[in-house]
């Protein structure tokens, strides 16, 4: 049997019935997909998260202690030249995290 030699509705049937394969296909496609993502979500929330969040509290004391270090270099340069003790720096250091 040719494809001219079929009837209209025959011809539709067969077309939608492609379709209706096709989409069947893409959701199937799409759930795994989603199901593939909703996975690697857990891991990142269970596994990685913490470490992020604990690198960042580490910056945040890191930047605290910078913020302490700076006001007590303001600190001594106003102290009286006479009360200076020999151990104290004569310059402030320069140290500044990695990165920043």
């Amino acid at each position: 049997m040719k494809w001219q030699d079929l009837n209209i509705g025959l011809k539709l049937t067969i077309g939608f019935g492609i379709m209706l394969i096709l989409i069947l296909a893409g959701g199937i496609v799409g759930y795994s997909g989603l199901k593939s993502v909703g996975h690697s979500m857990t891991v990142i929330s269970d596994e990685e998260a913490p470490v992020v969040d604990a690198s960042m509290e580490m910056k945040i004391s890191l930047m605290e202690a910078m913020a302490s270090m700076d006001e007590f270099h303001a600190a001594l340069r106003l102290w009286p030249p006479w009360m200076k003790a020999s151990w104290l720096p004569s310059k402030r250091p320069t140290c500044k995290p990695p990165g920043l």
